[in-house]
């Protein structure tokens, strides 16, 4: 009697534990997940008057702006020929506030049209001990970038331009200058018009219209570094709302489009480079990130400042505020050399020889010869560093990366860092510059991102985070109690038989 209780005992424990193990793989790797993809997809669709609406429509923290500049200490030696030395200053930091405005929500296509407005705000908190108002000794960009733009388009007329520079930029008698932070990033520099070579040289500007240029209201122009970027629109996107084919449902492969770009400026391609694939829109605009995110995926994002589409790659798992992450970051490759990426071929001047490895001429999409790079040239040719005292690239500092869950896209932490040049050269007919060395010359360096705050961070969690840990833990459960009663059947039938072959030896003894 005790051997058939004890039979019956293993085998509904065997029987038991296998169900519980099948029942917590199948939920576990099949049901939940597909529950879970298909929740996230309803959560990140954006519908007006959803959570994620009013978070893509307008970010619910400020971004971080900050600026870092390449203070030029030696000027009287560059000018005789001497290797530039500088000093990093910053960094200045600004809240960046963004906000789509004008939106049109186009149901049969699935999409919405927007305008989205930039705003600046200088941060004192954050910025001190540093002030707006602290003079930066730099290139002169405007009238370094003049006479190279002059140099190649119109070199009959540089020895003209190179006797009116004192008169254009009034008051200066190099091409350095030291001004306040505030008109080099915002407010603006003078640039004189009037007069027969002032105002030659002012009409070729306004032919190029020239990012950083404005008019001043009195006949003159304005030089800022980023003044066409504050109080303003970046242009005119259309982009995926994550929507069925049928309407504003959402699906697990809809949600997988979310954000991306179908058009900027009424168009699907750019018209600055001189190649097709170098002038695809691809990305979001970095508001908004697809779901469902693995190791092989690849980010993209629409940079319209400088006119083409970055991307990063997978570079490592993270955990954020204890919410597991992907890491992905900018890798060398994007910025190589034709030699190493020869689909960079069509971001060459076509005047020009390609550059080194590390950077991107942004003439043809500032219109202003303005070189990018990474900070400090990071991932650039040494040839750009050992023509410069005081840079010193860094990884920790210098990267480019982004850091998401996984699950939904939502960006934790993150933070766009590259560099802004300008090619210092000897001109001929052009007095300012003779006997200056041939140099890539850094101007200034921009950290542009954000880190989602303990409010947002806790906000994740209550949604999604503590449901997906609840379910992993029911997975695990089902699975561990399965693997136990599993093994707790195996050692019943184990002794039910030794007790079995006991009985047996002890029958045929007597």
């Amino acid at each position: 009697m005790v051997s058939c209780c004890m039979k019956t005992a293993a085998g509904s424990t065997l029987a038991l534990g296998a169900v519980l193990l099948i029942a917590g793989a199948v939920l576990g790797f099949k049901v939940f997940p597909d529950a879970v993809k298909e929740k996230v997809a309803e959560k990140v669709m954006l519908k007006e008057g959803t959570e994620a609406w009013n978070v893509w429509q307008k970010l619910p923290i400020p971004m971080e702006f900050k600026v870092y500049f390449f203070n030029v200490t030696n000027v009287d030696e560059i000018l005789a020929g001497g290797t530039p030395i500088v000093n990093e200053v910053g960094p200045y930091v600004y809240n960046e506030y963004r906000e789509k405005e004008q939106i049109d929500i186009r149901e049969n296509y699935g999409t919405a049209a927007y305008y989205q407005r930039t705003l600046f705000e200088f941060n004192e908190e954050k910025s001190f001990p540093l002030t707006e108002s602290d003079p930066i000794t730099m290139v002169n960009v405007a009238m370094m970038g003049m006479i190279e733009t002059a140099e190649i388009e119109t070199p009959n007329l540089v020895s003209l331009l190179g006797g009116a520079l004192g008169e254009i930029f009034v008051g200066e008698s190099s091409i350095f200058l030291t001004e306040t932070v505030k008109k080099v990033l915002f407010d603006g520099m003078t640039i004189n018009c009037k007069g027969l070579a002032p105002s030659m040289a002012c009409r070729k500007i306004r032919e190029r219209h020239p990012a950083a240029m404005r008019e001043d209201g009195n006949g003159n122009l304005l030089f800022a570094l980023f003044a066409y970027k504050n109080d303003s629109y970046d242009g005119y996107y259309e982009v995926k709302l994550g929507w069925r084919g049928d309407g504003p449902y959402p699906s697990v492969d809809a949600a997988k489009t979310i954000g991306k770009i179908v058009s900027w400026e009424n168009s699907t391609k750019l018209k600055t480079w001189s190649g097709d694939r170098c002038n695809e829109i691809v990305g979001t605009d970095a508001a908004i990130f697809p779901p469902f995110l693995t190791k092989d995926s690849r980010i993209d994002i629409f940079s319209t400042d400088l006119c083409r589409s970055l991307y990063a790659t997978y570079s490592g798992e993270g955990n954020y505020k204890d919410i597991d992450s992907l890491i992905f970051t900018a890798k060398e490759y994007m910025l190589g050399d034709v030699t190493v990426n020869p689909d960079n071929n069509c971001y060459c001047p076509e005047k020009n020889a390609c550059l080194f490895k590390g950077s991107l001429d942004l003439t043809a999409c500032q219109g202003a010869p303005v070189i990018l790079t990474f900070p400090h040239f990071f991932m650039a040719s040494e040839s750009y560093q050992k023509n410069i005292n005081g840079v010193s690239p860094d990884r920790k500092l210098h990267e480019t990366f982004l850091e998401l869950e996984p699950n939904t896209g939502y960006p934790l932490r993150g933070a766009k860092r590259v560099q802004f040049n300008i090619l210092m050269k000897t001109v001929s007919g052009v007095p300012f510059t003779y006997d200056v060395p041939t140099a890539l010359f850094p101007i200034l360096w921009i950290d542009e991102g954000l880190e989602l705050d303990d409010a947002n961070v806790n906000r994740l969690k209550d949604e999604l985070i503590s449901i997906l840990k609840i379910l992993e833990g029911v997975k695990w459960g089902l699975i561990g109690v399965g693997i136990v009663l599993l093994c707790v059947g195996v050692i019943l039938s184990v002794l039910i038989a030794k007790s079995a072959r006991s009985m047996t030896a002890n029958l045929k003894g007597n």
